[in-house]
């Protein structure tokens, strides 16, 4: 009897542990906080598996718009950020698709004055997590001083949305 109890609880134990084995993006992305990224070249499955189109983010308070026109591997759009008691956000990106990253400058209107700095989406599933990182002032751009070495943070995910 007692063996056959150990020999149910192990069989039990086996295929819980074969099952949190399988992962999806979609795994990847509730169990990760942060990730690093490959930032080589595009290739043909990148390209083929992201589409044009808007995305939003909302955390607490919070709301980010993102609109998305791929070209090959060119990227442009809008971004817009409305944070909680801050000041809006609003302008365009324009950049390059790096095998499922999108690397953009970021050019936006805050405060009344013209600021440019760079910004980095990874594509998880249907969504992309916006990438940060340190920072250097290159000229009058805010530019990430290592793109391979990015955290993408799981809570502010923009997913699929209609474009309005």
């Amino acid at each position: 009897m007692r063996s056959m109890l150990f020999f149910s609880l192990a069989l039990l134990f086996t295929a819980c542990n074969s099952q949190n084995d399988k992962s999806s993006p979609e795994a990847d992305l509730k169990d990760s906080t942060s990730t690093n990224v490959d930032a080589s070249p595009a290739g043909e499955t990148a390209m083929n598996s992201i589409s044009s189109g808007c995305y939003i983010s909302i955390f607490k308070k919070d709301t980010s718009m993102l609109s998305l026109t791929f070209s090959g591997t060119d990227v442009s759009g809008d971004l817009n950020y409305s944070l909680y008691q801050k000041d809006k956000n609003k302008g365009s990106l324009k950049g390059s698709l790096q095998n499922e990253l999108i690397v953009a400058d970021y050019t936006f209107q805050a405060e009344g004055t013209t600021s440019v700095r760079q910004v980095a989406f990874k594509k998880v599933g249907d969504s992309f997590i916006e990438g940060y990182g340190d920072i250097e002032m290159k000229g009058d751009t805010a530019r990430f001083k290592d793109i391979d070495h990015l955290e993408f943070h799981n809570d502010r995910l923009f997913t699929k949305t209609d474009c309005k």
